[in-house]
């Protein structure tokens, strides 16, 4: 209903349908990162911790794979200690040719770049290529570090952050 001052009231079907909507759209921002990689191939930061920290029952490995560029893996954010870093537009070329990764198929992988978007489309082309232990790490680094998880910085921004 429209309320003398003319706004849309809650019991208006055109208000109800607006914040229906809104929180339709906030839920499929906040999802599509996990909608792209598959519902099930996510772990959170803290589970990853706890994975990271228990050997694992079958002896896989769990392999930290960071998609980001160089120089966001090497740059004042850090990354996750023993991460590998492997830019998504190089992992295609090291799916087809690099016998490392061939080795890794029947191990977890664990994707991560900054927010999850980009590995999240690492997580769906190693999962087309056969590698069913890939994983999204939910929220990226921005999460890790939300967290304060451990991190790897490279000594020239340990320094500037110090200062």
């Amino acid at each position: 209903m429209i309320a003398p001052d003319g706004q849309i009231t809650m019991t208006d079907p055109e208000g109800i349908g607006l914040v229906i909507l809104v929180a339709l759209l906030f839920l499929i921002i906040r999802l599509l990162p996990r909608i792209i990689a598959g519902w099930q191939a996510t772990i959170n930061p803290l589970s990853l911790k706890r994975l990271l920290e228990t050997p694992d029952k079958k002896n896989r490995r769990v392999v930290l794979l960071d998609v980001r560029l160089a120089d966001e893996f090497h740059g004042a954010q850090g990354h996750i200690p023993n991460a590998i870093n492997v830019p998504l537009l190089d992992l295609q070329r090291h799916i087809d040719r690099d016998d490392y990764f061939q080795d890794l198929k029947q191990h977890r992988i664990v994707l991560i770049c900054q927010t999850g978007a980009r590995a999240a489309l690492a997580v769906r082309l190693l999962r087309q290529h056969g590698y069913r232990g890939a994983l999204l790490l939910e929220g990226g680094m921005r999460a890790w570090i939300s967290e304060e998880l451990p991190l790897i910085r490279s000594l020239e921004h340990t320094k500037e952050s110090s200062a």
